[in-house]
């Protein structure tokens, strides 16, 4: 059974985060449902086309990540394309990092496919929640696994893109005949990619020692963090909103009574 004390701060931190949900509901319907807006954070799709390339190469293109300090939730990646009917799609898109000579190597995430693709922009997405290093340089890479002149994807001269700041896409490109090992580098052309998504938010311990509560976007609950320290009470939290590295405090506070052991490990009382 539990204590009346336990009762207590379980109201307590209930009352605190419905006081929240009620704060954060004045601000955008993004803020409001816990949800982050996708935008594009990097992109060269609306530059001039050079000409289509077939898959009967493999293909990756590079782009580094920017720098916000928690990195970057992507929830999707999209390739310009020029699709046949009935077309071969035995052909993978995933991210992979670099290897020691500037190549694709290692592969972070394999990316589903669309139901059906189509001649234009086509969305691939991770299966899972993808979250992408800060200032880091990463590849997308269409991989395919047979003579495939049915798809091409579309690239640029262009050294331009657009997008959230610090993110850029390599001026140049890899590709590879889709049966070999060695990727070849071309200077003079970029693939057409687009990599959407939004920035990750950490939770964060203020300088003190004493918890915040980390409004978390990019399909992440509000929660409640505990500190990680010992001592009796009363506490006293704020409430901040963290999505935009944003310090400043929501005008609300949870008092914790007096008598309060805190477990510094598990971060409970």
């Amino acid at each position: 059974m539990s204590s009346p004390l336990h009762y207590i701060l379980r109201r307590g931190v209930l009352i605190a985060l419905g006081i929240l949900v009620v704060l954060l509901a004045v601000g955008s319907p993004d803020q409001a449902s816990g949800q982050a807006q996708e935008q594009a954070l990097v992109s060269n799709m609306d530059e001039s086309k050079a000409q289509d390339v077939t898959l009967q190469w493999d293909r990756a293109q590079g782009f580094r990540t920017g720098d916000n300090r928690d990195g970057y939730v992507v929830t999707s990646v999209e390739l310009d394309m020029t699709v046949a009917q009935n077309a071969n799609t035995n052909f993978t898109v995933a991210i992979h990092t670099p290897d020691s000579q500037g190549n694709p190597g290692a592969r972070v995430v394999l990316l589903t496919a669309p139901d059906s693709l189509a001649t234009g922009a086509n969305k691939f997405t991770p299966s899972g929640r993808l979250v992408l290093e800060p200032a880091t340089r990463y590849f997308v890479v269409v991989d395919s696994s047979s003579d495939n002149s049915d798809v091409k994807i579309a690239e640029t001269s262009s050294d331009n893109e657009v997008g959230a700041e610090g993110w850029i896409i390599n001026n140049g490109s890899r590709n590879r005949t889709w049966n070999t090992t060695a990727w070849s580098k071309h200077t003079t052309v970029a693939y057409q990619i687009r990599v959407n998504g939004v920035n990750n938010v950490k939770p964060r311990w203020d300088s003190d020692g004493f918890s915040l509560i980390n409004v978390l976007a990019q399909n992440q609950s509000s929660r409640l963090v505990l500190p990680a320290a010992t001592g009796e009470g009363p506490f006293t939290y704020k409430l901040l909103d963290t999505r935009n590295n944003d310090s400043e405090p929501l005008p609300t506070t949870l008092n914790l009574p007096t008598g309060l052991t805190w477990d510094a490990d598990n971060r409970r009382a």
